[in-house]
């Protein structure tokens, strides 16, 4: 389980709130006291917005809503920019905190349309780098990193060196999920020197664990150990028991990266004793994870067991079927490690045996020469044996690293599902709730956006659970290819009318170039689901005014049938991932429509079902074009 990397402005956050939670009720009768009293308009925006600030630090965010909503409104009737763009930045937050990511953009770039019309640096360095944040949050590291790297353009013109740290540190983390690993260690380095000259100690240490994780994924585990014992002794200083325990968590996981699991165990069972002391659930139930694999590796998987089911209780509902396959899996290790224990221990019986039988055949054939055959038979035998138990061996170790390759997948596989789920059904939470609890706040139309948003992830979530009961029958071996010969006109037809609507909304034509006479010997269900994905894919990536072609053609042997679009294209490193189970390749479409990351693999196992194969040819800016190949006969 990978460690998260520490962010300054997460950090800061928790200090500030810590910091504003033992005065937030007093200041907030204060200022709502003094709002009646105000009689300037400015003044009472400016107000709102500070009453707004104190209800965000108590997580109040209905009511932060309604202050914000209200301080807009009165800004815009005088034309009060100022007011606006604080307005709509905190807003911004709002939305961003509560998980409706779409809203958080169309605030801030409003604030930011704003702020660079008044030419406030400082602002659109802040809002750039909030931006940047979201777009991790999307993991759209390309966006993220562009504008991360606008604020810091703005805040080296500003020489704004507390900005500066902020941002180099998380332009750092995105190097890092994207493995930039050399440049991310460059970023990092200069950021903490700039800490370093502002004496700011908790900019510092956030770094230095950064830095510590860092060198964790380049193995260089003298340097990860070195940097992450800094930050341990500084947050032990600071008196925050939450990072201390996140501190001896990476030095366990450092620690077994390099194969010192017993070492990296230890700091495991700190990091779990320091994290029950202050009931933080999340330390914990990754703690009992990390021993989970740690005593997996050592094969005490009784150990495992317990700290797998000790894991599984502790974490939260999202993960339930990540965890009862974690078991599930656990359990077979279990079981499978015990038949290899019986099975060595049958073997050793057998040479203990043999050898045995062999000594005494010897002294048997001095005394008398006719003993030899029976020497002979068992001697045959018991290479019969070893070589049975030599194949069974080698088998076992197939079977072994089979198994491994089998956990990886699926556990690459539950975290594409747990990410793809994620913003949903979150979406639905922070939605619903919102407008259940500012139903009255909201414009018409802003209802009617939410209720679109509400029916989106419907139909996202609609489309993942419907490709992964494909998926899981086609495992299982439940579809069977029915093969006849139709006419791919009437299908193509069909398809272009159930698609039209998607198509007309961004306006992308649909042409079909198949004559009237073609006829393809294939599963009718099958090539309709594999061309519905394929034609809703270059939906997805295709601008508006594109146009996507089916095509066919043929050689001796195959009918070959092409889909072809002139969407953004795609990188050859994404090529080569395409139709793996085992790496989340989906990204948002042109306009941001989300994928299930499912339906190209599908595509891949129902036209193989069919003896067919598929392949894909792209090029970025110019298109993609799939291209499947189908038996004659």
């Amino acid at each position: 389980m990978r460690v998260k990397h520490f962010t300054v402005l997460a950090y800061f956050l928790l200090l500030m709130i810590a910091a504003s939670s033992v005065f937030a009720q007093n200041n907030l009768d204060s200022l709502i006291k003094l709002q009646g009293q105000l009689k300037d308009k400015k003044e009472k925006i400016d107000n709102s917005i500070k009453i707004a600030m104190e209800c965000v630090y108590s997580f109040d965010f209905s009511n932060a809503t309604n202050y914000l909503f209200s301080a807009a409104a009165d800004a815009r009737d005088i034309d009060y920019k100022p007011g606006l763009a604080n307005a709509l930045r905190l807003l911004g937050n709002v939305y961003s905190m509560s998980g409706i990511y779409p809203k958080a953009l169309e605030a801030y770039f409003e604030s930011l349309r704003l702020v660079e019309e008044l030419k406030d640096s400082n602002s659109i360095a802040r809002i750039y780098n909030n931006i940047g944040l979201i777009y991790i949050e999307q993991v759209n590291y390309e966006k993220s990193l562009d504008y991360f790297n606008r604020a810091i353009e703005v805040e080296r013109k500003i020489k704004d060196s507390i900005l500066i740290v902020s941002t180099m540190n998380n332009l750092g983390i995105v190097l890092s999920n994207i493995d930039s690993l050399e440049q991310a260690e460059k970023v990092f380095k200069e950021a903490l020197l700039f800490a370093e000259k502002n004496e700011d100690i908790v900019n510092i240490t956030g770094i230095t664990l950064n830095l510590g994780d860092l060198y964790t994924k380049m193995n260089k585990f003298d340097d990860a150990v070195s940097c992450i014992n800094a930050a341990l002794a500084a947050f032990n200083e600071m008196g925050d028991l939450n990072m201390v325990a996140s501190c001896y968590n990476q030095l366990g996981v450092a620690h077994k990266k390099v194969k010192k699991t017993k070492e990296a165990v230890e700091f495991f069972n700190t990091a779990l004793e320091i994290a029950d002391s202050i009931q933080s659930v999340e330390i914990i139930f990754k703690t009992y994870y990390h021993l989970y694999e740690s005593h997996s590796e050592l094969k005490q998987w009784e150990k495992a067991l317990n700290y797998y089911i000790k894991y599984a209780s502790a974490k939260d509902s999202y993960f339930s079927m990540e965890n009862s396959n974690k078991l599930v899996e656990l359990e077979k290790n279990y079981e499978f490690q015990k038949k290899e224990d019986k099975i060595l221990a049958e073997k050793k019986a057998n040479d203990e045996k043999y050898r045995t039988i062999i000594f005494f055949s010897i002294i048997i054939t001095v005394i008398i020469i006719a003993f030899s055959i029976v020497l002979s038979i068992y001697y045959k035998q018991k290479v019969k044996a070893n070589r049975q138990l030599n194949e069974l061996n080698a088998e076992l170790s197939i079977k072994n690293k089979e198994l491994q390759e089998v956990n990886f997948t699926k556990d690459k596989f539950f975290s594409i599902i747990a990410h793809d789920l994620k913003n949903p059904i979150g979406n639905f939470k922070s939605v619903t709730t919102l407008i259940s609890e500012s139903y009255d706040d909201f414009t018409e139309e802003d209802r009617i956006e939410f209720i679109n948003l509400l029916k989106d992830s419907a139909q996202n979530l609609y489309s993942l659970l419907e490709n992964l009961l494909q998926w899981s029958r086609s495992q299982r071996g439940l579809i069977k290819a029915e093969k006849v010969v139709f006419n791919l006109k009437e299908l193509t037809a069909k398809l272009f009318g159930l698609l039209s609507h998607s198509a007309n909304a961004k306006q992308i034509s649909l042409e079909s170039n198949v004559n009237e006479d073609v006829k393809v010997f294939a599963d009718m269900n099958l090539l309709n689901t594999v061309l519905r994905n394929l034609i809703s894919n270059s939906i997805k990536f295709t601008k508006e005014n594109g146009s996507i072609t089916l095509s066919t053609s043929d050689d001796d042997e195959n009918t070959i049938i092409s889909v072809s679009d002139t969407g953004v294209g795609m990188e050859k490193e994404k090529l080569d991932k395409l139709f793996r189970i085992d790496v989340n390749v989906s990204s948002p479409g042109t306009s941001n429509e989300a994928g299930t990351g499912l339906g190209l693999v599908l595509c891949k196992e129902f036209i193989e079902i069919q003896d067919g194969s598929i392949r894909v040819e792209s090029e970025e800016g110019k298109g993609t074009t799939f291209y499947i190949n189908l038996p004659k006969n």
